[in-house]
């Protein structure tokens, strides 16, 4: 069936009948899932625990020796990689400074001074890792509800794509973090 016979369907039908429609297709599907085992989520977590710790999980160490940031991404695991960057003396609002850029991620080492204004990604995954300072970031879900993240050093904020965010830096000197934009189309 294409998609024009199906959204004709939709249009011509009974609201009930969707409803009907609706109600069999979760019925069939909760009577046949199934419960994988626990052990599978417990090592599915850990290999991902693994991946993003390890330099070479994004392949070719000589070409990006940095690992995705994730969930299970530790401050400390960057400063050998990054060094001890105390950042420049004097700037603007927010300075970057690249670290890794190919057609699918790029990764930049920022400070900010006060604060990113509002923006929003439709094409990239952001995230990022708190290295130093302080700040909050407000973040406008696609429902349109509202929530403040508070964070510290060593804390990760995953931004989910579409959603308007800012962040507002709440330390007394610069935040500094990395920065990592996912493409979602190569």
């Amino acid at each position: 069936m294409d998609r024009q016979l199906i959204e004709e369907w939709i249009e011509s039908s009974q609201h009930a009948e969707i409803q009907h429609t609706e109600e069999a297709l979760i019925q069939y599907a909760l009577a046949h899932s199934i419960t994988p085992p626990q052990q599978n989520k417990v090592r599915i977590l850990e290999r991902l625990k693994q991946e993003q710790q390890s330099p070479s999980f994004m392949g070719n160490k000589e070409k990006n020796p940095f690992p995705l940031l994730g969930t299970y991404s530790k401050m400390e695991d960057w400063i050998p990689l990054i060094g001890d960057h105390p950042g420049p003396q004097e700037f603007d609002g927010i300075h970057m400074e690249p670290l890794y850029k190919d057609s699918r991620i790029e990764l930049n080492l920022v400070w900010v001074k006060d604060m990113v204004p509002e923006e929003v990604h439709q094409d990239v995954m952001e995230s990022f890792l708190l290295l130093e300072g302080s700040c909050s970031c407000t973040i406008e879900q696609k429902d349109g509800n509202t929530r403040t993240v508070h964070m510290k050093p060593g804390d990760f904020l995953a931004l989910e794509l579409g959603e308007r965010h800012d962040i507002r830096v709440t330390s007394p000197f610069p935040a500094k973090a990395i920065l990592q934009w996912l493409s979602i189309a190569a």
